[in-house]
């Protein structure tokens, strides 16, 4: 993927990578943490953005980050509210999906559903503190 970024000739490129613990991923077959992929990807892609106005790139965390599955969603959050976007609920009034109106429109929605979650998580974890359970749900970060 790096070498087929650094050598695109397109004038208009959009990357999106939903990747679970990308934080924490390595090179196959190697568990050192300087073989992780990661953040010479973002730094690719930050240098990428810094050259053309014409490149977006959205990923799901930070490199020190974790994408949260959610099964009820059937994808990771970002996933799941990236294709909503794309499907027209990050247009704008007049029906254009610009690559800075998508990030928006996935960033809050996914900050919203997280929050939603841990609310609903707090209260579970309140009524179990009521009736005595110290076996705790965590929150997401």
């Amino acid at each position: 993927m790096l070498q087929v970024l650094g050598t695109c000739a397109a004038q208009q490129q959009l990357v999106w990578l939903d990747a679970c613990q990308s934080g924490g991923i390595t090179l196959r077959g190697s568990s050192e943490k300087s073989l992780n992929p990661t953040p010479r990807l973002v730094q690719v892609q930050q240098q990428r953005g810094a050259q053309s106005k014409g490149f977006y790139a959205l990923l799901s965390c930070d490199p020190n980050q974790q994408s949260w599955k959610f099964t009820e969603l059937g994808h990771g959050v970002f996933t799941y509210y990236l294709m909503r976007g794309l499907q027209g609920e990050a247009a704008d009034n007049q029906g254009i999906i610009s690559a800075n109106g998508l990030y928006r429109y996935v960033y809050h929605q996914t900050l919203q559903y997280i929050d939603k979650t841990n609310q609903q998580l707090r209260l579970i974890n309140q009524q179990k503190r009521g009736k005595g359970d110290d076996s705790l749900l965590s929150e997401y970060a």
